[in-house]
C-alpha cells in the first residue's frame, strides 16, 4: 500500500496531479460460480462488458471465524481467446486476512474479457463477501465503458474520462499543439508563484 508520493526532479510549476487506483469495473457485472458448498469446490467468474486493462483487485474476506478459507485463492485475468493475462496466487500463508489489496502479475497492460478466482485442487469452499476490480481503459480510448476513441489530436493520450487531449508541453499554453509558447514574463510569475508555495 502506498502511503506518500514524492514528486522530483527539476519542477517550476504543477497545473495539476491526478491519482487513480483505476476504475470499479466489477460492480453490475455477470459473475457465476461453477458448483456450490455441497460439492467442496466453488469457482468465482465475472466476465467484463467492456474491455479493459486490469492491474487491481480488493478482496473482502468473510469475518465470522472462517476467514481460513480463502487462504492459497487463485485470481487469473483473460483475453477474448480465453489466454490468461494476468495472475494472483496467495501464498502468504495467512490466516483469517479480512481485507486483501492484490496488484496482478503477468502480462497485466493487456485488455480483459473475463476474470476467474478459484483454488488449485479440489475439496476446498471459496468464500468471497466482496470483489472489488480496478481497471482502465486501454490507450487511445475513453468514456465509461472504453467504446470511444481519443481524437486525431491526441490519438493515444485523451483523458479517460472525457475524452479531452491531456498533452502537457513545457513552456507552451496550448497542449496538445505546443506551438504557442508561454512569454517570459508569465513564465516568471509561475515560477515565484510556486517558490513562494514552497
Amino acid at each position: 500500500m502506498i502511503t506518500s508520493l514524492t514528486l522530483s526532479g527539476n519542477l517550476s510549476s504543477l497545473c495539476s496531479f491526478y491519482i487513480s487506483r483505476g476504475r470499479k469495473i466489477a460492480y453490475g457485472q455477470h459473475a457465476s460460480q461453477s458448483s456450490d458448498w455441497s460439492l467442496y469446490r466453488v469457482d468465482f467468474r465475472a466476465d467484463v462488458a467492456s474491455n479493459y486493462i486490469i492491474k487491481r483487485f480488493t478482496i473482502y474476506n468473510r469475518g465470522d471465524g472462517n476467514g481460513e478459507r480463502l487462504q492459497g485463492f487463485v485470481i487469473n485475468t483473460y483475453d477474448e481467446n480465453s489466454a490468461r493475462i494476468g495472475y494472483y496466487e496467495d501464498r502468504s500463508g495467512l490466516r483469517n486476512v479480512l481485507i486483501y489489496f492484490i496488484n496482478l502479475n503477468g502480462n497485466v497492460n493487456d485488455t480483459v474479457n473475463f476474470i476467474s478466482i478459484r483454488f488449485n485442487g479440489n475439496r476446498k469452499i471459496l468464500t468471497l463477501c466482496e470483489v472489488e476490480v480496478y481497471g482502465e481503459c486501454p490507450s487511445g480510448q475513453w468514456s465509461l465503458q472504453c467504446g470511444k476513441l481519443c481524437p486525431a489530436s491526441c490519438p493515444n493520450n485523451c483523458d479517460r474520462d472525457t475524452g479531452a487531449c491531456n498533452t502537457v508541453c513545457n513552456g507552451y499554453s496550448n497542449p496538445p499543439q505546443c506551438d504557442t509558447e508561454w512569454n517570459r514574463k508569465k513564465r516568471r510569475q509561475a515560477k515565484e508563484v510556486y517558490l513562494r508555495m514552497e
